[in-house]
């Protein structure tokens, strides 16, 4: 995916691009299909994402409540929240964060809550997992 492909990624709507929500049970799947875990394991890496995810999302409150010159931070929490995102078998969402990298990266004004925030909701069954 390079830069244009990334902003057209943007425009869309997570409807537009058939992107479900993320369930714990999917997550489970993944993690045991994958990687061949057993229970426990599984059990482990939801809660990680879990926390993982939690920490990326506070990130995120610090980061655009911030000044421009949190341009920098942000490309690296999209960076981060994409890798976490692949690991998770959630390659739809990863587009998402991966063009919040991109256009982070180029220095774009843009509202960055909005598809932070259609993940932050996707995701929100892992991140209250556990709590």
């Amino acid at each position: 995916m390079d830069n244009t492909d990334a902003l057209k990624l943007w425009r869309l709507s997570s409807d537009d691009l058939d992107l479900t929500d993320v369930t714990v049970e999917r997550l489970r799947r993944h993690f045991s299909q994958t990687y061949k875990l057993n229970e426990e394991q599984v059990d482990f890496m939801v809660k990680s994402s879990a926390q993982s995810l939690r920490a990326t999302f506070e990130s995120v409150q610090q980061i655009l409540t911030g000044d421009e010159s949190q341009q920098a931070a942000l490309t690296r929490m999209a960076h981060s929240l994409k890798g976490l995102l692949l690991n998770m078998g959630e390659p739809g969402w990863a587009d998402i964060a991966r063009a919040v990298e991109f256009a982070a990266r180029a220095g774009e004004s843009r509202d960055y809550s909005v598809p932070l925030g259609r993940i932050r909701s996707a995701t929100s069954a892992i991140v209250e997992y556990g709590r």
